[in-house]
């Protein structure tokens, strides 16, 4: 397939750059789809969507353990970094110094929060306005 540039001149067609197979929701959609119209067998076409919907899970799951507050990930580095610091007031003989105060960290947890539904959205337009297109 030829490679069609756009008005700077760039590949309109993002799936032939390192990271062009980045996509959205809006794209996977576009894959099931695209594996639905195929003309396979229905078996071919159910292993591809179960690997979609597989793929899919396990991003999720990979993510939300990304040490950023508002995921899990974060949740788990304080419950870290909380049991850290005890164990080192301990070898000094101090007291425990008790549990983070969580209220001091919302503003972090919703500026993080806002840059991942930014870059969701931009995913997403992404998607809509130059789609990756799969290679035959």
């Amino acid at each position: 397939m030829p490679r069609r540039l756009d008005r700077f001149g760039l590949a309109s067609i993002r799936s032939s750059t390192a990271a062009g197979n980045v996509t959205s929701v809006v794209g996977a959609g576009e894959y099931t789809g695209e594996a639905f119209a195929a003309k396979v067998g229905w078996q071919t076409k159910v292993s591809i969507v179960l690997f979609i919907v597989i793929s899919l899970n396990i991003f999720v799951g990979l993510f939300n353990l990304l040490p950023l507050l508002p995921l899990d990930g974060g949740h788990l580095a304080i419950v870290f970094y909380e049991r850290i610091r005890a164990w080192l007031a301990r070898l000094r003989g101090r007291p425990d110094p008790g549990l983070v105060n969580m209220q001091k960290l919302i503003p972090v947890s919703v500026g993080v929060f806002a840059v991942l539904v930014g870059l969701g959205l931009i995913l997403i337009a992404a998607d809509i306005f130059n789609p990756v297109h799969l290679t035959q």
